[in-house]
């Protein structure tokens, strides 16, 4: 019995120790981030190609309410679309290369969420310091 439960355990932990060296994640789309401020749509554009540039993303206009930005990463390479109002912005996933996109398409590597956690962060922080300038 007790051989038996020391098998079960060892499975048990080893499982565990897989699961947490996965470098996967589900794709985290910034969705309808709000803007709480009376800024323009052009103030709005340049602080989301501002924030871009802070992280090394190559922003490139779409069209008159939609961006795309590219991330090269030494061997990795991510693209979003970054549709934005007076009233929001949104962040979605595009297309990537060498971030283990899962084959159904729902699952990347962890730090493409980083990456686009970070450019939100620094977008919204661009509006707040634009909405203080006079």
């Amino acid at each position: 019995m007790t051989t038996a439960f020391s098998k079960i355990l060892a499975v048990c932990v080893f499982s565990l120790t897989l699961l947490g060296c996965s470098t996967s994640a589900p794709i985290k789309d910034v969705n309808a981030a709000t803007i709480n401020h009376q800024l323009s749509h052009e103030q709005i554009r340049m602080a989301i190609i501002e924030a871009g540039a802070q992280r090394g993303w190559v922003m490139s206009d779409y069209n008159n309410d939609e961006l795309h930005a590219e991330l090269y990463v030494r061997q990795h390479f991510a693209k979003v679309r970054i549709p934005y109002s007076t009233d929001g912005f949104s962040i979605h996933y595009m297309a990537s290369d060498n971030l283990e996109l899962s084959r159904d398409g729902q699952r990347i590597h962890r730090n493409y969420n980083r990456w686009v956690n970070n450019l939100r962060h620094d977008i919204q922080m661009n509006i707040q310091v634009k909405a203080l300038q006079p």
